[in-house]
């Protein structure tokens, strides 16, 4: 029994959803090579990468999807469920404010969905991360990709 929770331990501590942490090491070590200030935004699920305590000064600036609960009095959609929806028109909507960022980092199922639109504005995929063998989310998948702003 030991050494079946040893086992499961590793496994969840070392390989189980490592991806917002790898892209995040990808995206300061780019950051590093560079004189700029280097931005971040995250087109992913809530809360799917570490924050600034994490990046500490290699990035200056992190873009989340908003994921806020709505405390008024209708309903409303979030912007991660508005993105996920259709991250196209969501682009086309936000992209004044995405544009300027060094980095950009989602899913590669979702950046499957965009590479078009995102190469015709410069970005390019510079890396590609491992994130889990086994998925807890339908909008997540197996690696995320690092955009780069060309």
């Amino acid at each position: 029994m030991l050494i079946a929770n040893i086992v499961i331990a590793l496994y969840c501590g070392l390989r189980h959803q490592v991806g917002p942490y790898n892209a995040a090491d990808s995206v300061i070590s780019m950051a590093a090579k560079q004189s700029r200030n280097a931005s971040v935004a995250a087109l992913m699920p809530c809360y799917s990468i570490p924050g600034h305590s994490y990046f500490h000064n290699s990035v200056s600036k992190i873009r989340m999807l908003d994921c806020s609960p709505h405390l008024g009095g209708k309903s409303r959609v979030d912007e991660a469920d508005q993105f996920h929806y259709d991250p196209l028109m969501w682009l086309d909507k936000h992209w004044n404010e995405v544009r300027w960022y060094t980095y950009i980092l989602m899913y590669e199922k979702t950046y499957l969905n965009v590479a078009d639109w995102m190469t015709r504005f410069h970005y390019a995929a510079c890396d590609r991360v491992f994130h889990a063998d086994f998925l807890v989310s339908d909008r997540q998948d197996h690696y995320i990709v690092v955009l780069c702003k060309s």
